[in-house]
């Protein structure tokens, strides 16, 4: 996960606020830029990440996108550049990748596409052809 070091410390001073070194049970938390927008918002159910994760760069345009369920990703994730630009696309199933997988350079252009079928790569990552072994 993308997660910066002052990030990480306004996560640790928002648990510290709740009286607790641990995730809230049933909570959403966030974080702000010191201009006042939201940097990132995430949910908790019953302590584990669950739903939504989002995240802002400074300028408020998007980040991420995390999907959550029990703790692990599932379904698909999405992440930008600061310009916009779309950076990756993918798919996630009980923490794991699974299925379609993209990748792009700050220009747009593709990086990697490929897909994940029971834990093996098919496609292309970089410059390099994924093969099964």
């Amino acid at each position: 996960m993308l997660i910066t070091c002052r990030a990480t410390l306004m996560l640790v001073a928002i648990l510290a606020s709740h009286g607790s070194s641990t995730p809230p049970s049933d909570r959403v938390v966030h974080a702000r830029y010191p201009n006042g927008r939201t940097m990132w918002i995430r949910e908790y159910r019953a302590g584990k990440e669950s739903g939504a994760h989002q995240g802002w760069w400074p300028d408020g345009s998007k980040k991420f996108l995390y999907a959550y369920e029990n703790g692990v990703l599932e379904g698909e994730t999405q992440e930008w550049y600061a310009s916009g630009q779309i950076y990756r696309v993918a798919n996630y199933r009980r923490g794991q990748e699974e299925g379609p997988q993209k990748m792009w350079d700050a220009d747009g252009t593709l990086r990697a596409s490929y897909e994940v079928r029971d834990g093996r790569r098919y496609g292309t990552i970089g410059a390099l052809g994924c093969t099964p072994k």
